[in-house]
């Protein structure tokens, strides 16, 4: 492995361990010294930027297992690096999240497919402002939050179907503008019977409006009881009780005279 091209490294008497290096990158970047293992993403005291890069294109390369780096995924690397100015150790958690979430997916990714979802998932990185490992680490786990109350949510109306963008955009406000817990969010999903995120949104609105913060500060707003026919009609006078009473009177004495009805009536 003197050109890191390929290296063999021995398990036992008559097996092997077959490792590609990713040559594109090594010629990028003129390395002297690639690593042969695979490291925790977090940069060692004293290594240099290459070294660093080099670290990176390795243990990308044994994520993929079964082929090699293209040299358009490599140059993507690269755009990272220059462009959104991601350290390396952060390219690796953003390249290990997406391999996850395609592995997840019920459908075979070709090369081109697999450099798209990569872009489209550095992106959303990059706008969530994320640049080192560390950042990288806490935005995957929020992520992962996030779609777990997705779930939880749609799961609980009965939606059998992944989240729209708006949907998700909603659900984002009652959790981090709102400042809502889960344990508030099933209240407001408690008082619907149908599938209806605005009518949810509608609520936590409202609570938010109030002020609310806690589940303790809902259970203590008691709805005021909605108002019937019979509380909106007013008190009945005395002229209108004497009213009815004479009413009463006309039709025991058979005051009232009786009507006529044709026959073109009926």
């Amino acid at each position: 492995a003197c050109e890191k091209i390929i290296a063999i490294e021995y398990t036992g008497t008559r097996d092997a361990l077959v490792r590609f290096f990713n040559i594109t990158g090594t010629m990028i970047y003129k390395n002297e010294e690639v690593p042969k293992t695979a490291v925790p993403p977090k940069p060692k005291t004293g290594d240099t930027l290459e070294d660093r890069i080099a670290r990176m294109y390795e243990t990308i390369q044994d994520m993929y297992e079964s082929r090699t780096l293209s040299r358009k995924e490599t140059y993507l690397f690269k755009h990272w690096l220059n462009e959104y100015h991601f350290t390396p150790e952060a390219i690796i958690l953003i390249v290990e999240y997406s391999l996850n979430m395609i592995n997840k997916k019920d459908k075979t990714f070709t090369s081109a497919q697999v450099v798209n979802y990569l872009e489209t998932v550095a992106e959303g990185f990059y706008t969530a402002g994320v640049r080192d490992h560390i950042e990288a680490d806490t935005y995957i786990k929020e992520s992962a939050q996030k779609r777990k109350s997705y779930y939880q949510i749609f799961k609980y109306l009965g939606i059998g179907r992944n989240p729209m963008v708006s949907e998700r955009k909603m659900m984002d406000t009652w959790f981090f503008d709102y400042g809502f817990s889960m344990e508030i969010i099933v209240q407001a999903l408690s008082r619907t019977n149908k599938p209806n995120l605005k009518y949810i949104d509608g609520i936590l609105k409202n609570w938010h409006e109030k002020g609310f913060k806690t589940l303790e500060d809902i259970k203590a707003d008691k709805p005021k009881p909605r108002k019937t026919a019979k509380d909106t009609v007013e008190p009945m006078s005395d002229s209108r009780k004497q009213a009815y009473l004479d009413m009463e009177v006309a039709f025991t004495e058979d005051l009232w005279p009786e009507l006529e009805i044709n026959d073109e009536d009926l």
